[in-house]
């Protein structure tokens, strides 16, 4: 039985989204955590894991609209995906981000699953030729999976991982 690109990549993204396999999905990495938990940084130089996820919902949103059609490209200072500026750490608004984000993971899924699999050897029209959107899909999965382990990481550093039975 062979395989297709789109199967392996809507596979890649569930175990990223909510399908803990290999490594925990992100639904589990999150899951328990309070604001004041999400909002933590080790040292002002780094990430908390609340700035991880608005920067995972903008790159998987941006490229979503993408493979959508949406957009068109445009420069982006990936700094300021991580930005919270102002942002007041509630429970309301952590819960609001962890949304988002989980809304364009199910998008993403959704879409790929309707799309003919040829879509996937399409050129993306902003990079030129060469650069598929298979190649694309791919990175945006490895994306996700990096900075899932990142936020391993934080919760581990801050005590809040492994999760109690309880």
């Amino acid at each position: 039985m062979t395989i297709s690109k789109k199967e392996v990549f809507l596979d890649q993204l569930a175990a990223s989204h909510n399908d803990d396999s290999w490594f925990p999905s992100l639904q589990t990495a999150l899951d328990r955590l309070t604001a004041d938990q999400a909002a933590w940084r080790e040292s002002p130089s780094m990430n908390s894991i609340w700035q991880l996820v608005r920067h995972l919902t903008f790159w998987n949103q941006t490229w979503l609209n993408r493979f959508r059609n949406e957009i068109t490209y445009e420069k982006i200072q990936n700094d300021t995906t991580f930005l919270m500026d102002h942002m007041e750490i509630t429970e309301e608004n952590w819960k609001s981000d962890v949304d988002a984000l989980n809304r364009v993971l199910t998008d993403w899924r959704s879409t790929l699953a309707e799309c003919p699999e040829t879509r996937l050897d399409e050129d993306i029209p902003m990079l030129g030729q060469g650069a598929k959107w298979w190649g694309a899909i791919s990175n945006v999965c490895t994306h996700n999976a990096y900075h899932i382990g990142q936020i391993l990481i934080i919760r581990k550093k801050q005590g809040s991982w492994p999760l109690s039975e309880t």
